[in-house]
């Protein structure tokens, strides 16, 4: 509880705050002990990795939404069928008629006779 008349201090933000940070530097004799060189390298390894999977599901989230609003445009209520780059065809399906959501899967061929 502060008196009246007196200020309570308050502390400025840096301007910026999102700017990405190198390695912190440290200060000499504040190491930590028994560091394990494999530990910290696979640490980092897999926090690069997680960061660019979080990246990218923010991408893909971000498709999603720009397909199920051409969905809702166009107003497709049954599978929607298109080849993809490698030449597989892949189907569209929207959810229900308010199409909440959409889904994209690889259809599966029929196998042919010969290959029985």
């Amino acid at each position: 509880m502060t008196k009246k008349g007196t200020k309570t201090k308050t502390t400025k933000k840096p301007a910026n705050t999102n700017a990405k940070k190198g390695a912190q530097l440290r200060l000499a004799g504040t190491e930590r002990p028994n560091r394990i060189k494999e530990i910290d390298e696979a640490a980092e390894a897999y926090r690069i990795a997680r960061n660019k999977r979080q990246a990218a599901t923010k991408v893909e989230g971000e498709k999603k939404t720009v397909l199920k609003d051409l969905v809702k445009k166009f107003g497709l209520t049954d599978s929607y069928f298109y080849d993809d780059e490698d030449g597989d065809t892949e189907e569209v399906q929207p959810i229900n008629e308010v199409v909440e959501d959409v889904k994209v899967n690889k259809v599966k061929q029929a196998k042919a006779k010969d290959d029985e």
